[in-house]
């Protein structure tokens, strides 16, 4: 008979009860990630305001084209959806890379489908 003992629970000393070190618990901020030591909520959704606009630009993260860097005047000068404050290619519309991956992984479905069907066809050939 194994007569083992674990040892006492011990706390971990690299918790950090305030991950943005904004002087409020993560518990009691409504913004746990971004600082904010005033934890406001303006439109009181329980969601800090700091949350909802991190770049602290008066726009919101839902509809700023650059959320966390900051720009006031959503300049999209290649009109592909990101801010030219964080775009690193701008004046480059044909980086709007969606349609490809949307395309790419489109093909690759169908790919997979045509390589299932393929390795069934036996087994339905042979059922006549």
């Amino acid at each position: 008979i194994c007569n083992f003992k674990f040892p006492p629970a011990q706390g971990n000393p690299s918790f950090n009860g305030d991950f943005d070190h904004d002087g409020l618990g993560d518990s009691q901020d409504l913004c746990p990630r971004v600082a904010d030591p005033l934890n406001t909520d303006i439109d009181k959704n329980g969601k800090g305001d700091a949350c909802e606009d991190p770049d602290q630009d008066g726009v919101n993260s839902a509809t700023d084209n650059c959320p966390f860097v900051s720009n006031q005047d959503q300049t999209d000068t290649d009109v592909d959806g990101l801010g030219d404050a964080c775009d690193d290619t701008v004046n480059q519309a044909s980086e709007n890379s969606e349609l490809w991956i949307n395309l790419s992984f489109g093909l690759m479905i169908l790919a997979l489908l045509a390589l299932i069907g393929r390795s069934a066809w036996p087994a339905i050939v042979n059922k006549k």
